[in-house]
């Protein structure tokens, strides 16, 4: 490798390459990596950009061609991209040790490795993570953070749906998942791409994670409305936000419990994959679909959740009805006093 020329995704030459920039080396006698002594070039499936001596295998030249200024001499175009193909190849670069920027040498050579051009100790500056905009991300995730607990606290977006005011009203187990996880995806998407300027893939396991949650959300409203005859516990006073989504009419219920603990486990998971590759995380099908049974268990058990004659809130006991006290008998008037008797008058005079 002779020399490179680095430029931006707008084209503008630019002294360190981000995500999204392009790479033109100079190569001299390139048709040696093949063996072809005809001179023939290359073909582009046949090459792939090595980084820091790693084959890129999903990064192949965007271009080749002869130098006009030596024959002997090729010109290769590569552009840095993380797509769900490269992904796998940019991993490693993401678990390094936490510098914002490496200096990295790059080369080419062919994809099976039989091959690689040398590169004369030209290194470049790669800027994996933007220090400014990162410090910027994790104060917007603080901002959203912040804004999405007094949204929930002031609004019914996570509280279920009840005649009472809104600061009564009981939190909702399913609507709290679902923002649950929606925060977190939307989250670790935009922090994500605002570092590394890479539009990262949505794995099948953040598909599916989002998907459970609109499914239990979705179920649990279709069983809500077929009971709205019946006193539903959710149509209390909120007890609390941790009372009102651990408990049913009976108080903590290990159905609720066991789908809170999961969700913690999963999303806490869910964060600190992205943190370690900056990329949406892909989970195992049997973990997913441990979520799903855990999900299923909490509508299933839902539905005898609401008793049939007078509810209560959520947590607490039905209090006994208050025992009214008969009236007191009512008393006769007593009698009238007799009426003072006239005496007869005297009898007259003869």
């Amino acid at each position: 490798v002779q020399r490179f020329s680095l430029t931006d995704s707008l084209g503008e030459s630019t002294k360190y390459l981000t995500l999204g920039d392009r790479i033109r080396m100079t190569v001299s006698h390139l048709e040696k990596l093949t063996g072809d002594t005809s001179g023939t070039l290359p073909k582009k499936s046949d090459l792939v950009l090595y980084v820091a001596d790693y084959p890129m295998e999903q990064i192949r030249p965007l271009a080749i061609a002869r130098s006009s200024e030596d024959s002997s001499l090729s010109v290769l175009t590569f552009e840095l991209i993380r797509t769900e193909e490269t992904m796998k190849d940019w991993k490693m670069f993401y678990t390094m040790p936490r510098d914002y920027t490496h200096m990295v040498k790059f080369s080419v050579g062919m994809k099976d490795g039989s091959a690689v051009a040398e590169n004369e100790g030209h290194e470049i500056e790669v800027v994996f993570i933007r220090k400014g905009i990162y410090r910027f991300a994790l104060a917007g995730l603080l901002f959203i953070i912040i804004s999405l607990f007094i949204l929930a606290r002031r609004s019914s977006i996570i509280k279920d749906n009840c005649l009472l005011p809104t600061q009564q009203k009981p939190f909702s187990l399913a609507k709290t998942q679902l923002a649950w996880w929606t925060g977190i995806i939307i989250s670790c998407y935009i922090f994500i791409w605002a570092v590394t300027g890479a539009r990262v893939p949505i794995t099948e396991s953040t598909l599916a994670l989002l998907s459970i949650g609109i499914t239990t959300s979705v179920g649990a409203k279709v069983i809500d409305v077929s009971q709205e005859k019946k006193h539903r516990p959710q149509a209390s006073p909120s007890s609390g936000f941790i009372i009102d989504i651990l408990s049913d009419d009976n108080g903590v219920s290990i159905h609720r419990f066991q789908m809170v603990v999961w969700n913690l486990v999963m999303g806490v998971g869910f964060v600190i994959s992205m943190a370690i590759n900056y990329a949406m995380p892909e989970f195992d099908n049997t973990l997913l679909a441990l979520m799903g049974v855990s999900n299923g268990a909490y509508l299933g058990l839902k539905i005898p959740e609401n008793p049939k004659h007078s509810g209560m809130g959520e947590g607490k006991q039905q209090p006994p009805a208050p025992v009214v006290a008969p009236p007191p008998p009512v008393e006769a008037p007593p009698p009238p006093p007799p009426a003072p008797q006239t005496p007869p008058p005297p009898p007259a005079d003869g």
